[in-house]
């Protein structure tokens, strides 16, 4: 995007005329059009099992998986993210974290403080937490918590509903997205204008309808912006996450075909990864999961590859990819 032109008062060429004439030839009166991101060549990628046996033992519906008695294997899995270099995945039922090696092998288990707890994030200090709390004084905290468990932070939010607990490494500070629009400090209460890249950037998403998403970057108080569109070969259901690092994204999508007959549905998880000046570096393909909010099931490792969560009628996985 074209920042807008500044021109020293006083000077000949501030002059009406040739200040047009400059401005036309310069390119610079006017934001730059968002530049279309087309998607469709996939890539068929193959998935590395981290966690070969299924965890589930049989599922009673898409909704509600029944799971095996291995203390390594978490009964209602809920979320996973990248950990010191490993996995975690949020195992709300039994109240834990489950941590494993890039291999799968177990790493151990952190107890949380809540069983309503929908999402989870690693930190310097151990694990940032967002929790629901029932009852009369109904409301959703962010909860941080240290590497056995203790909780170190418990902060009520006014939010409703928050999405996700984030952690902005450069800032070593926790923040909460509100509504998939922007982030709020928990502790400072500031507000930025989507998720932290890292290097000062701030990524949001938003679709603008089935068949495409606008991807925005914004600096902290949205003075600068860059704009990205994708233009998708299939409708878009819902947005499976959004991964920013440095100034490229990796966005998931979760696509559908548009069809009333369903022996042709054949949903998937398209996984995209672009920079903010409209570079679509990768683009490829999973299998969709059945019966998990999809917005929790793929995270981003630092090295580039990607996790994914995959429940299905007879198991649960947790596969990476390394595109």
């Amino acid at each position: 995007m074209l920042l807008p032109c500044a021109f020293p008062r006083g000077t000949w060429y501030a002059r009406p005329v040739i200040s047009v004439l400059l401005t036309a030839l310069l390119g610079c009166s006017s934001p730059a059009a968002v530049p279309d991101v087309r998607l469709g060549n996939v890539r068929t990628v193959e998935i590395t099992p981290m966690v070969a046996a299924g965890w589930a033992r049989g599922i009673e519906s898409p909704l509600t998986p029944t799971f095996g008695r291995d203390p390594n294997e978490p009964v209602g899995p809920w979320a996973v993210f990248a950990d010191r270099g490993g996995a975690s995945v949020l195992d709300q039922v039994q109240g834990r974290i489950v941590r494993y090696d890039l291999d799968g092998v177990p790493l151990g288990t952190v107890p949380i403080p809540s069983y309503a707890t929908f999402d989870a994030v690693s930190t310097t200090e151990g694990y940032g937490l967002l929790s629901w709390t029932q009852g009369d004084d109904a409301h959703w905290s962010a909860a941080s918590i240290d590497g056995t468990g203790a909780i170190t932070g418990d902060t009520r939010l006014d939010l409703d509903p928050p999405t996700a607990v984030l952690y902005d490494a450069a800032t070593e500070h926790l923040l909460v997205e509100d509504r998939h629009v922007e982030t709020v400090d928990v502790l400072s209460g500031d507000r930025f204008p989507g998720r932290p890249s890292g290097t000062g950037w701030y990524v949001s998403a938003h679709k603008d309808d089935l068949l495409h998403v606008t991807l925005t970057w914004a600096n902290a108080d949205s003075s600068e912006t860059h704009a990205v569109r994708l233009v998708v070969d299939r409708p878009v259901v819902n947005l499976v996450a959004l991964e920013p690092a440095g100034d490229d994204v990796v966005v998931g999508l979760f696509l559908m075909e548009n069809t009333a007959d369903p022996t042709l549905l054949d949903p998937e998880v398209r996984v995209i990864r672009v920079d903010r000046v409209g570079h679509l570096e990768q683009e490829f393909r999973l299998p969709a999961g059945e019966g998990l909010d999809p917005n929790r099931s793929i995270a981003l490792l630092p090295d580039g590859s990607v996790l994914q969560l995959r429940p299905t009628r007879t198991s649960v996985e947790l596969g990476r990819v390394q595109p």
